[in-house]
């Protein structure tokens, strides 16, 4: 559900940093989505999505898919996740096994339903 949130934040976020953020710089192609997408965040509506629990992360993530855009960046083989897609896995299956027991996995911990 949260990474659902995330993904569907991206927009917002580019939409927020386009407003918030006078170093961003936008491939052409972004620029022109950007005005598509309903150009820069108002002031209310970066007001609303700061406030949002998630917008740290849709923050980090954004600037994380604008940092992957770099032609010929140097970056850790995909191997190099196993480990960390395996602990995701093992909770998930942890939280699955927890379910009937009225517990629901959340993100920074689990808590009672």
């Amino acid at each position: 559900m949260r990474v659902a949130r995330l993904v569907a934040a991206h927009i917002p976020a580019k939409r927020y940093l386009a407003a918030a953020d006078p170093r961003l710089a936008l491939s052409p192609e972004s620029a022109r989505t950007l005005g598509c997408q309903g150009g820069p965040m108002t002031p209310a509506e970066a007001a609303a999505f700061e406030a949002d629990p998630d917008f740290p992360a849709a923050i980090a993530l954004r600037r994380a898919d604008d940092a992957g855009k770099v032609v010929g960046l140097a970056v850790a083989a995909l191997e190099s996740w196993r480990p960390v897609v395996e602990r995701v896995a093992a909770r998930r299956q942890q939280g699955a096994q927890c379910a009937g027991a009225g517990i629901r996995w959340r993100s920074g911990g689990r808590g009672r339903r």
